[in-house]
């Protein structure tokens, strides 16, 4: 999640929610994951690839001890120490999300479908959002961070990530996809803000 705060004819942006640049027009950028993705704000992205099948996550996985989390459709109300105030969801998890590419360094895609709605926010703030607040947990504390990779065939709406402001009253939610490695099963989903303390939501 991104601010802006506004200042006269000017504007001053604030870092907030572990946000990422945004861009405001589709954009192609070379992935964390080493594939070359196209992200857009546009709930239809292309890519030239050949479908593929995502690779199988087996095991069990359990949320490590000391992580306290919610159960998933759980909803979190936070207020943030720059005076935003919203409530979270994390609603599912899905250990092999489906695509027509698999990530280029290997390991296979998982999301999880994630709501945001703003309730207030100080004068003159611009609140967006950003895909980099999110994060998947194995059992034994292994983080994957949301990927800036997408494909034809990800899970659909999209979260938003960088792109249009969201206003007070209104509520966000689609997908994030995130590479896991091959035999890791995702035991949690969190989201960290910068403004606020992480919350995790699990099975």
């Amino acid at each position: 999640m991104r601010k802006v705060f506004v200042i006269g004819a000017g504007m001053m942006l604030l870092a907030g929610c572990g946000a990422s640049t945004p861009t405001s027009s589709p954009t192609t950028t070379a992935a964390a994951d080493g594939a070359t993705s196209s992200v857009s704000s546009t709930p239809v992205a292309t890519h030239d690839a050949t479908a593929t099948t995502p690779a199988t996550a087996t095991a069990t996985a359990t949320v490590p001890a000391r992580v306290s989390a919610l159960p998933l459709g759980k909803e979190h109300s936070f207020a943030g120490r720059d005076g935003v105030q919203a409530r979270v969801t994390a609603f599912s998890i899905n250990q092999n999300a489906p695509s027509v590419a698999k990530p280029q360094n290997g390991g296979h895609w998982a999301s999880a479908d994630v709501q945001y709605c703003l309730d207030a926010v100080p004068a003159r703030f611009i609140d967006t959002l950003s895909w980099s607040s999110w994060a998947l947990l194995d059992s034994t504390y292994g983080r994957y961070p949301a990927s800036s990779s997408t494909y034809e065939g990800m899970p659909l709406p999209r979260y938003p990530n960088g792109s249009a402001p969201i206003a007070v009253g209104e509520c966000a939610r689609g997908s994030i996809v995130f590479v896991v490695p091959s035999g890791v099963t995702v035991a949690a989903v969190r989201y960290a803000p910068s403004d606020t303390d992480p919350v995790s939501w699990a099975p």
